[in-house]
């Protein structure tokens, strides 16, 4: 097995979950709001958003090319 291909699988495990967690905090947030506002539908629009995965790809470019940026 290629070792490049297992970290960049890792790599995406690694970034998945944080943004996973982020992502349905916030999306429990916005719906909270939402409900309390009386905003139904935005509610629902928040929560089926908050369920959706992240995009991992973009996230990890942008990262990469901030690091870069760094140098």
């Amino acid at each position: 097995m290629n070792a490049g291909i297992t970290v960049e699988g890792t790599e995406r495990d690694m970034a998945f979950l944080p943004l996973r967690a982020s992502n349905s905090a916030n999306g429990a947030i916005e719906a909270t709001n939402a409900y309390v506002s009386g905003a139904l539908e935005q509610a629902w629009n928040a929560q089926r958003q908050a369920m959706l995965a992240p995009d991992v790809t973009a996230f990890l470019e942008a990262a990469r090319k901030k690091a870069g940026e760094g140098r």
